[in-house]
């Protein structure tokens, strides 16, 4: 994952592997930083992160919702309400 070129992939792909690594923390330090800088442009993959680590909560919902589902999923990020994010994640 750290060869990969895009940070908003890189970051994606670092919360997932370190999710399957049993390694927590590094997993929510990149979730986190992936929410901060790429939310209106990753809300599908924010939302996949979050199903993988088997947070079927709120915010995972939001995510998925405000990404459209299946389809072209880019087109709401923007507004995924403050409200779903933790002040950490804020």
């Amino acid at each position: 994952m750290e060869q990969e070129k895009s940070p908003s992939w890189r970051l994606q792909g670092l919360a997932l592997v370190y999710h399957a690594l049993q390694r927590q923390k590094e997993s929510d330090v990149a979730l986190a930083e992936l929410i901060l800088r790429f939310r209106s442009e990753m809300t599908f993959q924010i939302a996949e992160v979050y199903g993988f680590r088997g947070e079927t909560n709120q915010k995972s919902f939001f995510f998925a919702a405000f990404a459209g589902g299946f389809g072209e999923g880019n087109v709401v990020g923007d507004k995924v309400p403050p409200e779903c994010f933790d002040e950490q994640e804020a």
